[in-house]
């Protein structure tokens, strides 16, 4: 099981900018046969 974390230093509702966070992380995982499982969590 691989995971990835983002962050940002303050809330954010900007949708590219998000995006872009995720977008840069995600190409570093090994897919392998694909993605089984994937959650987000939002802390406050």
């Amino acid at each position: 099981m691989q995971a990835i974390r983002v962050g940002t230093a303050k809330p954010s509702r900007d949708v590219g900018w998000l995006t872009k966070l995720f977008k840069d992380r995600i190409e570093n995982i090994e897919l392998g046969f694909g993605i089984e499982k994937l959650a987000a969590q939002a802390a406050r």
